[in-house]
């Protein structure tokens, strides 16, 4: 029986490409190489099934249709989860933004990236993608079951976890009033490109879904792996609202919270996972900043249920909440 190895070779063979150099991993099973045919450089993804291949093919069509950068696809065997792509280069955001004088130019840069997909995008896309509240409400619900339970080690009683999904329940329906665009639900600086251009490109795209139109730029700005000081956060917040003056009517802008509280909810979540299942136990180092984010956003009064429901149950993590 072939391997999976084989059929890496046999598309490596195909394709005639040469001087195979896998790149580091980041939480998922996915690989990539660089790799080379005719003195050009290109990309190949290893991906399983399970990381959504297809999905990965349909989305990047949208985004190029839609003007943004994702790359180019130059041959696939979507049986076995291979794809070769365009190389955008090495150089990844969260690696130029070290640079404090580059790093705002390329914050609005990319807030930009997701404003111009924002406008852009059509109804007819919109259609071909999945909605999110199911997924994101089983997202959500990691941070009960690996975090809580496998990392923080407390096991919580029936009540408290029906009364968690209760008020996230509450949470999702506020969220669905907020306009519904193309969620990339993994926008950050690591997964961004700095092309030669000086451009960006984005890249980690598969699990798009159509969703609440604050998500990635949360993503981009309170990213737990690469936090930036409060005073740039709100900088570049006031930058997407100055754009997108509609969003900043305080029925919708009084919802960015309950979003972002979400996000870092289900990231802990992730990353117990990671832990857990995974051994890759280097991502609970930044869940103490996730803690800081909800810490932030729990302030806000629709938030108020949640608070005191953590307050309750997870009082050591919520100390010196107010």
């Amino acid at each position: 029986m072939a391997t999976r190895q084989d059929f890496i070779n046999h598309f490596i063979k195909k394709h005639h490409l040469q001087n195979i150099e896998w790149l580091a991993t980041d939480a998922s099973t996915r690989r990539y190489a660089r790799v080379c045919k005719k003195n050009k450089t290109y990309i190949l993804m290893d991906s399983p099934l399970s990381e959504k291949p297809k999905e990965f093919v349909l989305i990047d069509k949208i985004l190029r249709k839609n003007g943004i950068s994702a790359p180019k696809i130059y041959a696939k065997d979507l049986r076995h989860g291979l794809i070769l792509l365009e190389d955008f280069g090495p150089l990844l955001m969260s690696q130029a933004a070290q640079q404090k004088k580059k790093r705002d130019d390329l914050y609005l840069l990319a807030l930009d990236t997701l404003i111009k997909l924002h406008k852009n995008i059509t109804k007819s896309d919109l259609c071909k993608i999945p909605p999110s509240l199911d997924f994101m409400t089983q997202e959500n619900n990691l941070f009960l079951e690996y975090y809580v339970a496998k990392v923080l080690k407390i096991k919580l009683s029936k009540q408290a976890e029906s009364e968690f999904k209760e008020i996230w329940k509450k949470l999702f329906r506020e969220m669905q009033k907020l306009p519904q665009t193309l969620m990339l639900y993994d926008y950050h600086t690591d997964n961004i490109v700095v092309k030669q251009d000086g451009t960006v490109g984005i890249l980690d795209f598969q699990d798009a879904m159509k969703g609440p139109i604050f998500y990635d730029v949360i993503s981009l700005i309170e990213d737990e792996r690469h936090p930036l000081p409060l005073t740039k956060r709100k900088e570049f917040f006031n930058h997407f609202f100055e754009l997108r003056p509609v969003l900043a009517s305080p029925k919708y802008a009084s919802l960015l919270d309950v979003v972002a509280a979400h996000r870092h909810t289900r990231v802990l979540g992730r990353f117990g996972l990671l832990s857990t299942m995974y051994n890759k136990k280097e991502y609970l180092k930044f869940a103490k900043n996730d803690w800081m984010f909800i810490k932030e956003n729990i302030k806000n009064p629709l938030l108020k249920e949640y608070r005191d429901w953590l307050k309750k149950y997870l009082p050591k993590q919520l100390k010196g909440a107010k």
